[in-house]
């Protein structure tokens, strides 16, 4: 049957589930039978996808998917009834949204302790609430995702009462062989129609994405890493959006995992902020919602290949409602309106696939 018509079915009959489609690729993979664990499989030669949270001290924790079945392309085999195992009734707590004035309000606090010089940057996020209407589909909606962010990894997963799509542009992690890269991804401003290799950048924008990358290079440095490599930064589109990118390439030894490197990567100051556990502080403090997988990471790993990403551009789906997180960087030099309005553009993304599926 096709994927977008098996997608409602699994939901509807609650089966834990993974599809993706990595960036470039032309066919999608989907993740069937099994169960999400809480403890990474000992058997790593098999390939399984892991879901990570944005912070490990709370009740969101890490999920690794160990799948009966893997299937390549848009087309997939029929769909088991459901167990009574699998069902869950329970509901997720509600995400907290907030309005503008309590955004504005906590953006000031933050670029005053900045400019206290009690941290560098700090990474604040708002959620969006929207009733999905009634034509909304969400077979449609991956496809249409998977359509318009062609270099971007496109998921869906559920876990239990966990619903989660999105369309993420940062690499956390790509390991080929013993081959392997990552990025700063950091600073972020609307599309012009000009070529994108001629945006220029603001010292803020600088700013902000030299935090990330000097943090990086740090990270990888003390990992002991092959053959590091830092490219110079360049203009990247993604959507409506243009970021700020440095890519690191770099070789890993036989003993060394992919995922504990994305680990001891997580969270960087591109999601974070830093100092990273004084800007995780005033996070707690602001923000009136847990961010769970958002900024956490996430994506397929096997004995050949490793692909993790940043969840960034997503959305949680409860219900008849989906809450969209988004969030930005803010530095001394951060304007809190301006921060607003780009909160508001990055929503764009899944805004679109809501309102334009039927």
């Amino acid at each position: 049957m096709l994927l977008t018509d098996a997608l409602p079915l699994l939901i509807e009959r609650k089966k834990p589930f993974v599809v993706y489609r990595l960036p470039k690729a032309d066919k999608p993979v989907t993740m069937t039978g099994g169960i999400f664990r809480q403890d990474m499989p000992e058997d790593r030669s098999k390939p399984f996808f892991i879901v990570a949270p944005f912070d490990q001290h709370t009740n969101t924790i890490d999920s690794y998917f160990y799948p009966q079945k893997t299937e390549e392309g848009w087309e997939i085999g029929s769909i088991e009834a459901p167990t009574a195992a699998e069902y869950n009734e329970l509901m997720p707590d509600l995400p907290v949204s907030i309005n503008k004035k309590e955004y504005l309000a906590s953006a000031q606090s933050l670029i005053q302790n900045m400019k206290a010089g009690k941290v560098k940057k700090v990474v604040l996020s708002r959620i969006i609430e929207k009733k999905l209407p009634d034509s909304f589909h969400i077979g449609k909606a991956f496809e249409r995702l998977c359509l318009e962010h062609p270099n971007a990894f496109v998921y869906i997963f559920q876990n239990n009462s966990q619903l989660w799509m999105g369309a993420t542009p940062e690499t956390l992690l790509d390991v080929s062989a013993n081959q392997a890269k990552t990025m700063a991804l950091a600073g972020t401003q609307k599309i012009r129609a000009i070529c994108p290799t001629k945006y220029s950048w603001a010292d803020k924008e600088k700013e902000e994405h030299e935090i990330v990358r000097d943090y990086i290079f740090q990270i990888l440095h003390q990992l002991k890493l092959g053959h590091l490599r830092q490219h110079p930064p360049t203009s990247i589109v993604a959507g409506k959006m243009v970021h700020l990118r440095t890519l690191f390439e770099f070789e890993i030894g036989i003993d060394q995992y992919p995922v504990a490197i994305a680990q001891a990567l997580h969270p960087t100051p591109a999601i974070c902020g830093f100092p990273k556990e004084e800007a995780l502080a005033l996070i707690k403090k602001e923000e009136a919602h847990e961010r769970s997988y958002y900024t956490g990471f996430l994506g397929p790993t096997s004995e050949q290949q490793t692909a993790l990403f940043v969840n960034l551009r997503c959305m949680q789906l409860i219900a008849d409602k989906a809450y969209i997180y988004v969030g930005g960087g803010l530095t001394a030099a951060s304007d809190p309106e301006s921060e607003w309005e780009e909160t508001a553009l990055k929503a764009g993304t899944m805004l679109s696939v809501i309102q334009n599926n039927s």
